[in-house]
């Protein structure tokens, strides 16, 4: 019965007079990791009803492959970027010219507030 908008600290729309991070919040979460887990395994079940293999290990490396396949992709967590792309992202931001692109120089003068104070600070 919760709402996917529902914020950590506002009230758990279950009723409980709690907040939701100590109410409903563990519980909404294991059943977003279920329902995951459960579309990933509907995909491997569709996946293996077109194939035909002749042993065991050609399931298994069929398997693994798939897995890789869906653990190297990209993550509504992420924006759309996948777990390796997020992790060159965090940890080496200007060796990822692919995910950020800073500008050579800025054509306009910025004009964010911010920028003002900092220059009459300086």
């Amino acid at each position: 019965m919760t709402k996917t908008n529902v914020g950590r600290n506002d009230p758990c729309p279950c009723g409980s007079g709690k907040k939701y991070k100590k109410c409903c919040l563990e519980r909404d979460q294991a059943d977003r990791l279920k329902n995951r887990a459960a579309n990933v395994l509907d995909e491997l079940h569709e996946a293996l009803d077109e194939q035909q293999f002749a042993s065991f290990t050609q399931a298994q490396t069929f398997v693994n492959g798939f897995m890789e396949k869906h653990n190297r992709g990209p993550r509504d967590d992420f924006h759309g970027l996948s777990p390796d792309q997020m992790h060159r992202f965090l940890h080496f931001p200007f060796d990822s010219p692919d995910l950020v692109v800073f500008p050579d120089r800025f054509d306009p003068a910025p004009t964010a507030p911010i920028l003002t104070l900092l220059g009459l600070l300086a």
